[in-house]
């Protein structure tokens, strides 16, 4: 076994379950302070953009299938087992989970941006 797979395998017990929020953190906090005023600018607007179109678009999904589910005759929905109805919510928690690693970022790099842009440290 080499010393980098001895180093990875001991420092990823640490880390914790993976999700994409949590490696959007993970790439942005080594990234950000390496990044010039304009990338921090792109990236807080186009985080910032991201987030409103993907918040649309998950709650336009939400509002059909709500009206789906209340306009099912009986019990033939999609979303009446377990398995379908867990799996549609694991989902939705990723996606959200995906667009708050993006809010957070999209704060963070206006703030640095502005940070940057009036000469503070």
């Amino acid at each position: 076994m080499s010393p980098a797979t001895t180093k990875i395998e001991a420092t990823a017990s640490k880390m914790p379950t993976f999700t994409t929020s949590h490696a959007l953190s993970m790439l942005w906090g080594k990234a950000a302070n390496k990044l010039r005023p304009d990338e921090l600018k792109w990236f807080a607007d186009g985080a910032a953009q991201q987030v409103s179109t993907d918040t649309y678009v998950l709650a336009d999904v939400l509002m059909d299938i709500g009206c789906l589910v209340l306009a099912d005759d009986g019990a033939t929905g999609a979303f009446l087992e377990a398995p379908s109805a867990s799996n549609l919510m694991f989902n939705l928690s990723s996606q959200l989970s995906t667009i708050s690693g993006l809010a957070n970022i999209a704060i963070e790099a206006r703030y640095l941006a502005h940070r940057e842009l009036k000469g503070q440290p």
